[in-house]
């Protein structure tokens, strides 16, 4: 027992560092080293899960796991014999085991691999009661010294099946994580079997320390060996969930940033309070502000604060240029990917599912969120940081923000972070369970010292050219009255700054900042006063609004210098010379080469009546289309337009790519199509020279192709391009291409390369054909080690550093590229090559295919059937019974067999039985699996059937299972046949569907599919943030009901469109009846939202309206006494909102909102007696259940008065006056 010392240390360490290991681990999935369990604690947790398993009928073989429980008794037994055992280095063996068992029987199939394992393991531990019997630990302490590395082995063993049996995403990843386990585990074993064979050889002390270090070293290369794979899936993951624009905007705020802005942040309260609560405290914070009030640069602040304290912290920043972000699952998988980079040992897993399920990966929010939790759960507290929520479309942040808080709900370790301004709904869905700071109430020191920094710097350049002192001093006085006047919004500050320092000389700085602007609308308004002098500043605008993805200052110079009569490059020059900035000012930005507007509001501006709407996007769509279609139509451009690249003079066409002739080429091939669609869905008829500019451009660009002709069947996007229809030919090519993309968009085109034939114009073989060349001029200098005049460099500084393109469309690689050939190479390998790949050539993963043949067998046994063995011809169909040719029938809807199906239902109707044919159910089918062709087969066929209302059901059936699914091109089919808008019928129950295709197949589906459904298409369609739906069924004549009306004007004026073309399509509904502008005035008063409120003004909304008709009965405007109701004018009503203190101080918004109330005919509500309010319900009710009176209600009322004279400084008499003559009132200055 002289040993016994160093023995007792041995065995302490190796549970030290199990501790250390299990300590990071989740507080819900750690084991508790306090308790002190034994065997018998793991038989009775044996017992009770055999219990379970009775009653469930999943009981496993737990008797296969008592060789293991034997070998690490006798273990145990073995080192007793030698040394003094303490509880806590079994207990925590006993422990962990238990603990394992427990988490594996949440998942019958975990539970029985687990089973099967230590079955395996207990039959390779080695015989310890035999080595007890032999003597084998007399006098020898090197073996005894043995038996402590045993025990390592044991807590290895144990610490990886904890960590793999505890993964709470372990339903979605078992199968595809299990090899990898089981290698981990193969190491532990091979180091188990090397120490068996050490107790019965001639073991020194020196054979201890080389076991020792061999274990440590084998355990090392498996980590390695595993850390490769790691950043070989995380740099996939790269490619397909990184948002590099949220990591720009971040980096952008942090390098304008001043010195200490932001730091009073984290003294304040509600913040420090946010930040230290627990998991049952207020984890959501919202940070509000006014426009322009720094909201951005404070985000990115925290978010540096955050990272620097050594916190997790995912992110991201929303914006209006890019609402792709804004999708929950877009969103989710940014949050995903961060998390991912900060917790490497889920990535595996995640990979796994990724593989296992892409369309769910790739579309299904509550999938991608339950992977996140995940993640989240194991990787210990972290921080969700959102910035520009009110950027994007309403309907979108509403979806975004339930996914949030359901993440929040369901993650106790997460604290969330909203940065947005004062929106009706997000203060509604968000705030109302958040701690709320509001910024422009507490920032003025940070506004102060970026002033001083700007001062400093300033007058450090005007010394330089000959300032004196004085003036300095002057300049920096003045700059302090700037702090004042921005009143918390820092963009004022910046702008008021950037316009002055543009003045040439002493004088016009001193003009600017003696007369300092009032408000954002009065700085843009002295921009705009100054750029409208430059003929090619509102182009610039109007591209950088319009534009489908953002553009490269190079691109837009290219854009600038195309002019509609141009038939190739003049001259020398490529782009425009001209310096964007000073065109633009101010409200643009040029950051990593990429130009955008530097903030929202001055896109809102440009757009709006503030500026009296400057910019258009009609015209900015058609100065797009004008430029991309006059640049593809350019001579030059002939070579790489031609199938044959190879037979081209590759000298003359390289010295055009050097030119930099194809800087726009990629942006004009992949987005003009989609200019030409919005201004086809406008209601103006476009121009005789753009209508020939497209046919010029056809004939030019255009391939004949044999699905192009669109003549003998269902065009279903033609109503896309209705301002066209003076222009038949010219609109029915359009359609033909808007075709092809939307095929290509979801992946419904030809193998490899033939995808190319399939477009109508030349454009996609243009595309590749040029990628393909600039690839090879790289590569081929790459060869040549860049020899002299190597042009890499000035190719990547034209068209990207990005240069290597993924050759798939469908892949996302394929739009952001690479840097080099070898990562393409990489990735094609490991995304497109080598994977086990779906045989049918119409599904997606006929391209992208599986990781693993378990993984393909799985996909087709639940989405592709086998075929019927009839071949279809009417020979073998001619002896079949009806019965038989009806069950083939559904057999070839459903695999899109469309010449049988057309044969199997000619056969039926010659036997005069076509009544037994089910077209409901084939039509719900066709509709289901996303067959177009399908669809418009069995159409003709249902009139000779069914009566018209029949026919409408059928239609009403099927599309909806269309719109559920965001099957366009299906829907557009449906509508094109002859579904009526002004049909009355509703979804009837999907029952076959669901019981002979859907439920075998455990497919998830809505509560229309059970015939629940409650409301219209358009509602449907828009409460799944479908835009393009909801305008496809627009386009058809359908109209929404009243309140998903409203919303959609809401929407209309957040995404500043074009409200003259909006209430022209929708006159007829808007006038229907006086109720319904009423109803809009109603909720555009509940927000304020004096855009909304002047657009129903002007279609005759009642300004002194008291009651409004809701389901048949008389009601007033919502009032702020629960339980009464008023008989109060829309003025009143903002009055009343004031004095209680439900609305904010005075502002621009609200005044508007009572100027336009005023203007429109509001009586002064101080002139009318109090005797004509009708009150209903005299128990008037405040929030905290307060009896009131008339009185105090009156004295509410007039409190908003108050407010409003206190803002203005003059009495109310003197301000209704000034209202009702249109003046322009300006707010008091004490």
């Amino acid at each position: 027992m002289g040993d016994t010392p160093l023995l007792d240390g041995l065995f302490e360490s190796a549970r030290a560092e199990f501790l250390a290991e299990v300590s990071k681990f989740p507080k819900s999935q750690r084991y508790d080293p306090s308790k002190i369990e034994t065997i018998d604690d793991v038989y009775i947790e044996v017992m009770k899960i055999q219990n379970e398993q009775k009653k469930t009928k999943t009981l496993a073989a737990l008797k296969r796991i008592e060789p293991f429980l034997n070998g690490l008794k006798e273990y145990f037994s073995a080192v007793d014999t030698f040394a003094q055992i303490k509880p806590e280095i079994t207990c925590i063996v006993w422990g962990t085991l238990r603990l394992i068992l427990q988490f594996a029987n949440s998942l019958v199939t975990a539970f029985q691999k687990l089973i099967a394992l230590l079955s395996d393991i207990g039959n390779i531990l080695p015989n310890f009661k035999r080595y007890i019997q032999t003597g084998i630990f007399d006098n020898n302490d090197q073996v005894k010294r043995i038996m402590t590395l045993f025990y390592r082995d044991i807590l290895d063993l144990h610490l990886e099946m904890l960590r793999f049996f505890s993964h709470r995403g372990l339903h979605m990843v078992l199968e595809a994580l299990w090899p990898k386990f089981r290698t981990k585990l193969a190491t532990i074993q091979e180091n188990i079997g090397k120490h068996q064979s050490l107790m019965t050889s001639n073991v020194t002390f020196e054979h201890f320390l080389q076991a020792l270090e061999h274990r440590q070293l084998s355990l090392k290369q498996y980590d390695e060996q595993r850390n490769l794979i790691i950043n070989t899936e995380l740099n996939e993951f790269r490619e397909v969930l990184s948002s590099p624009l949220c990591l720009s905007r971040f980096q952008t705020s942090i390098e304008n940033m001043t010195m200490g802005t932001g730091d009073w942040l984290f003294q304040d309260p509600v913040f420090t309070d946010w930040r230290n609560s627990d998991s049952t405290g207020q984890r959501c914070l919202c940070i509000q502000g006014i426009p322009g009030s720094g909201k951005t640069t404070l985000s990115a602040r925290m978010i540096q604060k955050l990272q620097k304290d050594g916190e997790t912290v995912l992110f991201s920043f929303l914006s209006h240029d890019k609402p792709s972000l804004g999708s929950s699952v877009r969103l989710l998988h940014s949050l995903l990917f961060q998390a991912l980079v900060r917790h490497r040992d889920s990535v595996s897993a995640i990979y796994a599912a990724y593989n296992g399920d892409r369309e769910k990966f790739n579309g299904d929010v509550e999938y991608n969120k339950d992977l996140f939790c995940s993640v989240i759960e194991v990787s210990g507290p972290a921080y969700i940081i959102i910035d520009g929520l009110d950027e994007i479309e309403e309907g979108r942040r509403k979806s975004l923000l339930k996914t949030l808080i359901e993440v929040v709900d369901l993650c106790g370790n997460i604290k969330l972070l909203i940065s947005s301004r004062k929106e009706h709904d997000i203060l509604q869905t968000f705030c109302a369970r958040a701690v709320s700071l509001v910024i422009n109430e507490r920032n003025s020191k940070d506004i102060e010292r970026y002033m001083e920094q700007q001062g400093e710097e300033w007058t450090d350049e005007l010394r330089r050219y000959g300032a004196d002192e004085t003036e300095c001093n002057e300049l920096r006085n003045e700059l302090q009255k700037v702090v004042i006047k921005a009143d918390g919004m820092f963009l004022y500050a910046k702008l008021v700054v950037s316009i002055a320092k543009s003045q040439v000389d002493l004088e016009g700085i001193r003009y600017e900042l003696t007369n300092l602007p009032d408000g954002l609308d009065q700085v843009y308004g002295r921009v705009l006063s100054r750029i409208q002098k430059n003929s090619y500043a509102s182009k610039i605008l109007q591209w950088l609004a319009c534009a489908k993805t953002p553009l490269t200052e190079l691109q837009l110079l290219q854009a600038l210098l195309i002019k509609p009569s141009m038939s190739d490059f003049l001259g020398s020059r490529r782009t425009a010379l001209l310096n964007l900035r000073q065109a633009c000012g101010p409200i643009i930005e040029i950051h990593n080469d990429t130009v955008r507007f530097a903030h929202f509001t001055a896109y809102e501006y440009l757009f709006g009546k503030q500026s009296n709407n400057f910019l258009s996007h009609q015209n900015g769509h058609l100065e797009a289309l004008y430029v991309s279609l006059t640049y593809l139509c350019f001579t030059g451009f002939d070579d790489i337009f031609s199938p044959e690249l190879e037979s081209v003079d590759t000298g003359l066409l390289r010295n055009r790519v050097l030119a930099g002739d194809f800087i726009l080429f990629r942006y004009a091939t992949q987005f003009w199509l989609d200019h030409a669609q919005v201004l086809g869905r406008a209601d103006a008829q476009m121009t005789d020279a753009l209508c020939d500019l497209v046919a010029r451009f056809y004939r030019d660009r255009g391939q004949l192709n044999e699905d192009n002709d669109l003549e003998s069947g269902i065009d279903p996007f033609i109503a896309d391009f209705q301002s066209f229809n003076l222009n038949p030919t010219t609109r029915q090519t359009l359609s033909a291409s808007a075709r092809f993309h939307h095929r290509l968009k979801y992946g419904h085109i030809s193998p490899q390369d033939e995808w190319t034939l399939e477009d109508p114009t030349v454009m996609s073989l243009g595309l590749r054909n040029f990628q393909l060349f600039l690839e090879t001029m790289i590569e081929d200098c790459e060869k040549s080690s860049h020899a002299q005049e190597c042009h890499c460099e000035k190719l990547k500084n034209m068209y990207g550093a990005s240069i290597f393109r993924c050759k798939w469309p469908l892949c996302l690689s394929n739009s952001t590229g690479f840097n080099s050939s070898s990562e393409k190479k990489r990735h094609e390998q490991s995304a497109h090559r080598g994977r086990f790949i779906c045989s049918e050539a119409s599904c997606q993963y006929h391209y992208f295919g599986f990781s693993s043949s378990n993984q393909l067998a799985k996909h087709k046994s639940a989405v592709h059937v086998p075929k019927s063995q009839v071949s279809g011809s009417s020979e073998e169909l001619e002896p079949l019974s009806t019965e038989d040719l009806l069950t083939i029938l559904e057999d070839a809807v459903f695999h899109d067999q469309i010449e049988q199906t057309v044969n199997i239902i000619q056969l039926i109707t010659e036997r005069q039985e076509l009544a037994s044919i089910d077209f409901n159910l084939l039509l719900q089918i066709a509709a289901w699996r996303s067959r177009t062709c399908m669809v418009e087969t069995l159409m003709p066929f249902s009139p000779k059937l069914m009566r018209d209302r029949q026919i409408q059901q059928v239609l009403c059936n099927a599309i909806y299972i269309a719109v559920e699914l965001g099957n366009s091109l299906t829907v557009r089919a449906l509508l094109t046949f002859g579904l009526n808008p002004k049909t009355t019928c509703k979804p009837a129950a999907h029952t076959k569907l669901l019981n002979l295709y859907f439920r075998p197949r455990k497919i998830q589906h809505t509560s229309h599919f059970r015939g629940r459904l409650g409301y219209d298409l358009i509602t449907f369609a828009r409460n799944k943030n479908d835009d393009a739906l909801v305008e496809v069924l627009c386009n058809f004549g359908f109209k929404p009901t009243k309140l998903t009306f409203h919303g959609m004007i809401r929407d209309a004026f957040r995404q500043q469109q074009d409200l003259s073309a909006f209430s022209a399509r929708w006159r007829e509904l808007i006038t229907d009846q006086k109720n319904f502008v009423s109803q809009g005035v109603k909720l555009a008063l509940e927000e304020p939202n004096p855009a909304v409120l002047g657009f129903w003004l002007q279609h005759g909304a009642d300004p002194n309206l008291r009651s409004i008709e809701v389901c048949g009965q008389s009601r007033y405007l919502p009032t702020v006494w629960y339980g009464t109701e008023v008989s109060l004018t829309p003025v009143e009503y903002v009055m009343s909102r004031l004095g209680h203190g439900l609305q904010e101080i005075p502002g621009p918004g609200l005044i508007e909102v009572i100027s336009l109330l005023v203007q429109y005919g509001a009586k002064d509500p101080k002139k009318v007696s109090w005797k004509d309010r009708d009150i209903r319900g005299r128990k008037f009710k405040e929030t905290n259940a307060k009896e009131m009176n008339e009185e105090d209600m009156k004295d509410i009322i007039d409190r908003g008065f108050g407010r409003v004279e206190e803002y203005f400084g003059r009495p109310w008499d003197e301000i209704f006056l000034a209202m009702q003559a249109g003046q322009d009132l300006e707010p008091y200055m004490s």
